[in-house]
């Protein structure tokens, strides 16, 4: 399934897979709704799917907001989550 990305008000929802030929287009609209956004949402709950790169691609995300003084919060399920890259194992 192909990624789609939409994004309303600081909350970004991504619906599909996030892998190798994606996770470059992902990173780049993060980082500019970061931009427009001091605190940024991102809703997971209609993922599909996260292979290795898009795990990563979630780790340079995170880097990127703590460089940049953001706060990104991630959601998946009914819980709201603050994750660190220790928790994501990279």
């Amino acid at each position: 399934m192909a990624l789609i990305i939409k994004e309303d008000n600081g909350v970004v929802c991504l619906q599909g897979n996030v892998n190798s030929t994606n996770c470059k287009s992902v990173k780049q609209h993060l980082e500019i709704a970061m931009n427009n956004y001091r605190d940024l949402e991102l809703d997971l709950r209609k993922i599909d799917s996260i292979d290795f790169d898009g795990i990563t691609c979630f780790k340079n995300i995170l880097t990127f907001a703590a460089k940049n003084f953001r706060k990104i919060k991630i959601v998946k399920g009914l819980n709201k989550v603050n994750i660190t890259t220790l928790q994501l194992g990279v």
